[in-house]
Formats: structure tokens, C-alpha cells, sequence
């Protein structure tokens, strides 16, 4: 039964079926019915608004291998889908989901589309898993929210925190050099690196730059290559000590 009914959804792929046409295979109890349906509504969908929605409520689907199919049609999809109230709801309800994956899914969707606020994402950030968190993190970049990325400076995953240190980097705002200055001193190593070459993105303090200057005489080549790449640029100190004359 399951194998015809998968036959006969294949054959009404080149019909361009609407959601309603498939709304009986979507929610056939036979999970690989359903996930058989998703992917003939991905590649025949003209309703990109409704099925954007489909999309986003399989990421609450009883089953995993659906979840898994919807996680990976909203990452292929991504410039395609169109965002409306009831895929922003979808979206959050799946953030309750057990599965890591399906929340950085749900999480990536909602700040990527502009779902979400600053604050949103902040409260988000208790979630327990790092990976999640550090998506997240790329949320709170696009916003540029300096101040969240500072706070979130202190996270217990060094994935997270060097995430926070490439992230300030890439929104370049001298105002993140203080963060970075914090994570220059990180304990591990890469965060350290990572923060030492952001700051030649947001800017050399007289301070940072000193900061920028020890690690010259460390044995990682990661930590002496971030700040002799970056000092050894025209004037870079200079420049930090005549903004402190200004």
C-alpha cells in the first residue's frame, strides 16, 4: 500500500500539484509517505507562501526522518521561501523540538527571514545546546547587536565564543573592540587568534594594540600571525594613538 501510494504521488509531480492536492499525503500516517510528499511539493510547488508554511510544520513532525527531510529542504530552499505569520509560528513552535539540529534549523530560518529580534534571540540563548547557540550568534551579527554578542562573550563553549569573535569582526563596529579585547585573553587559543585579527576590523585602541602586540612572542603561529599580519600594516599603531590625542 505505502509503495503505490509513493508510485502515485511521484506520478502527480509532473501535474505541478498544489498543497491541497497533496494534503492527503502530507498527512498520511506512513512517514515515508509524508516525506515522499514534501519533496514533489518542493520541486512542483507555484505557491511558495503556502508550501514555505508545509515546510516549516514538518520540522514538528511526529517522526524524525520527516523532521530530518524538512531540515534539509529549508536550508536547500532558503532563497525561495516566502515568510508569513503561519511559517513564523511554525518556525518557533519547532523550537521546542528534542533535536539540536531541528532548533538550529528553526532558529537559522527565523533570524535569516527577519522573524526575530534582538530579543528573541537573547532569550533563546539559554538554549543547551552549542551549536544552536551559535546560530544564534550569526542572528544577533546580522542585527549587528554588539552589546547581546558581548554578553554572549562569555558562553561555556569556545565554539560559541569564537563565533562571537568572528561575528564582531565581520560587523567591524569599533564599538566591539572592548569584547575583543576580553577574548584576546580567552583560554583557548583559536578564540584568542580569531579576536586578535577582528580587531583590525573594529579598530586598534592604544590598549588593544598593546593587547595586539603580546602575543608576538608565543609559540602558536596562530596567535603570532593574527597581530603581526594586522600591526605590521602602515601606521596601524599610529593611527590608534592620534584617535586617542583626538
Amino acid at each position: 500500500m505505502t509503495s503505490q501510494r509513493i508510485l502515485t504521488l511521484l506520478e502527480l509531480a509532473d501535474e505541478c500539484p498544489t498543497e491541497d492536492d497533496l494534503a492527503g499525503y502530507l498527512a498520511d500516517p506512513d512517514p515515508d509517505v509524508r516525506r515522499t510528499a514534501l519533496s514533489v511539493l518542493s520541486e512542483a510547488t507555484e505557491d511558495w507562501a503556502a508550501s514555505s508554511a508545509v515546510f516549516a510544520r514538518a520540522l514538528d513532525d511526529d517522526d524524525e526522518s520527516v523532521r530530518a527531510q524538512a531540515v534539509e529542504l529549508l536550508r536547500e530552499l532558503r532563497e525561495v521561501l516566502v515568510p508569513g505569520p503561519a511559517f513564523a509560528q511554525a518556525l518557533r513552535d519547532a523550537l521546542g523540538r528534542s533535536e539540536p539540529g531541528v532548533r538550529v534549523a528553526a532558529s537559522a530560518a527565523l533570524w535569516r527571514h527577519r522573524l526575530c529580534s534582538v530579543e528573541d534571540l537573547g532569550a533563546w540563548l539559554a538554549d543547551p545546546a552549542p551549536q544552536v547557540r551559535c546560530e544564534l550568534v550569526l542572528g544577533l551579527v546580522s542585527l549587528d547587536a554588539l552589546e547581546m554578542l558581548g554578553r554572549v562573550s562569555g558562553d561555556p563553549s569556545f565554539a560559541v565564543r569564537l563565533a562571537v569573535a568572528r561575528g564582531i569582526a565581520a560587523v567591524g563596529d569599533p564599538r566591539g573592540t572592548t569584547t575583543l579585547m576580553v577574548l584576546a585573553r580567552d583560554q583557548d587559543m583559536l578564540v584568542r587568534a580569531a579576536a586578535l585579527t577582528g580587531m583590525a576590523q573594529t579598530g586598534y585602541t592604544p590598549e588593544a594594540a598593546l593587547i595586539a602586540q603580546a602575543p608576538l612572542a608565543e609559540p602558536d603561529w596562530q596567535l603570532r600571525q593574527a597581530p603581526a599580519n594586522e600591526l605590521s600594516a602602515p601606521d596601524q599603531i599610529g593611527r590608534a594613538s592620534c584617535r586617542e590625542r583626538v
